[in-house]
């Protein structure tokens, strides 16, 4: 599943983290417009061998990104 979180953790030599931010915004319009732009960028893939069709619903992180971005928001890494 490629479900892009608010809070993204990356391994490495110390544990970071991705968080989105904005300046004054409230849970609630932070949830709506992640409900909005992961909308825009999701779209279905179908797969399908021996007459078996599946269909997956598949996000676009770059689409994402991009529109949590034009949005206002911005990935800040935050140190642990």
């Amino acid at each position: 599943m490629a479900w892009l979180v608010l809070l993204i953790v990356l391994a490495g030599g110390c544990a970071r983290d991705l968080v989105w931010t904005r300046a004054d915004f409230t849970q609630e319009q932070f949830q709506r417009e992640r409900y909005d732009c992961m909308r825009q960028a999701t779209y279905t893939s179908v797969l399908g061998a021996g007459g078996i069709l599946v269909a997956s619903p598949q996000v676009d992180d770059e689409l994402y990104i991009e529109c949590m971005r034009a949005r206002g928001w911005r990935l800040e890494e935050r140190v642990r």
